[in-house]
């Protein structure tokens, strides 16, 4: 099913354009040409970003059990590590909106369960072939899933693979081959601090070459004993004094003392209003915590806070978790337990638990 691009293309220039210069962040170069690629990188050069996703993981995924007194099935789920899938699901479906979730069939039975890697994928509704690029946007329910279409497509029908999706409905997407989608794709939570990582480890990169260079501060140094000169008028020999202590300056290592006579050092301190390093760190980590759904308990940083305001605080983060996992668990039930059960001749239904997500 399609949807005219004219119809929509005033609210798709609205999404903002980032330029490859935005993607320097900190000292590390991230991808501009895939999403997917990009979401990885910065899963993995922040602390903050990587552990706040592994938590989630393993918080939704905490106390798993069936409900159904199905012996067999409780066999097969330790075979295909099962907690495990979930909470590497629950990780990725946070990082990237998107989970596709390859079921591999030996007879009857499930063996395997292996989330594809989203920089190779790409969803097609119905109608859609491999390869094909229209000039409408596309719409509609996924149909297929295609790995490397780029290049040697392999496919993998509706029912080769559980689709986990945040928000799809409404949401504006590119996929890999430059198609525009429409509800296809699904939301990443690392969309909206995508900015805030960069500014995060700019500072800190940008912070580190001034300590690495001048120690804890430029200075300034005065050629009083070159004030002569000056009022000689013998401008090229002034000019020629201060490029030799000017390239002297610079083979100068990391606190070294500097000793010398007929010149002052003073260090150049910052001024009243100065920006406060540590506080603009904190600052921009708390707002990595927010996005990714933690708080600052689970970061570490409840200094100052109140018993009161920690405990709203982490009720609501929790709430928000257990929506995410009943999303999750409605996928899995319907995707991935039901088709096992009839394929195994079972016509009952089998329930996922969790423990409660309790403070």
């Amino acid at each position: 099913m399609f949807f005219r691009k004219k119809r929509i293309q005033a609210s798709l220039s609205a999404i903002p354009r980032i330029t490859p210069d935005d993607y320097k962040v900190g000292n590390f170069y991230l991808d501009t040409s895939n999403r997917f690629i990009r979401y990885e990188q910065l899963s993995q050069i922040d602390p903050y970003v990587a552990t706040s996703l592994l938590k989630l993981g393993l918080t939704i995924s905490s106390g798993f059990e069936f409900c159904g007194g199905v012996k067999e099935l409780e066999k097969w789920a330790v075979g295909v590590n099962l907690d495990h899938v979930i909470a590497t699901v629950a990780r990725l479906l946070a990082r990237d909106g998107t989970v596709v979730l390859h079921l591999e069939w030996d007879g009857d039975t499930i063996s395997s369960l292996t989330p594809l890697p989203m920089r190779y994928i790409t969803l097609l509704p119905k109608g859609v072939r491999p390869k094909e690029i229209p000039t409408h946007v596309l719409k509609g329910k996924v149909d297929r899933v295609v790995v490397q279409e780029e290049s040697v497509p392999t496919v993998f029908n509706r029912d080769e693979f559980a689709l986990f999706r945040l928000f799809p409905e409404g949401n504006v997407c590119t996929d890999i081959m430059g198609r525009t989608t429409l509800g296809l794709y699904g939301i990443s939570l690392l969309d909206p601090i995508d900015r805030i990582v960069k500014y995060k480890l700019d500072l800190l990169e940008g912070f580190t070459k001034a300590v690495r260079r001048y120690g804890m501060g430029r200075l300034h140094i005065d050629m009083k004993a070159l004030e002569p000169l000056l009022h000689e008028g013998r401008f090229e020999e002034i000019k020629k004094v201060l490029d030799d202590v000017k390239e002297e300056m610079q083979k100068l290592e990391q606190n070294e003392d500097i000793v010398g006579v007929g010149f002052e050092v003073k260090p150049l301190t910052p001024t009243t209003g100065a920006t406060d390093i540590l506080g603009l760190k904190e600052s921009l980590e708390r707002d990595i915590a927010i996005a990714l759904l933690q708080s600052e308990i689970t970061t570490g940083k409840a200094r100052g806070s109140t018993y009161a305001s920690s405990y709203v605080s982490e009720k609501d983060r929790l709430n928000v978790l257990m929506s995410m996992q009943r999303q999750i668990k409605r996928v899995f039930e319907r995707d991935v337990l039901i088709p096992q059960m009839r394929a195994w001749g079972y016509d009952e239904g089998v329930e996922m638990r969790f423990d409660p997500l309790n403070i």
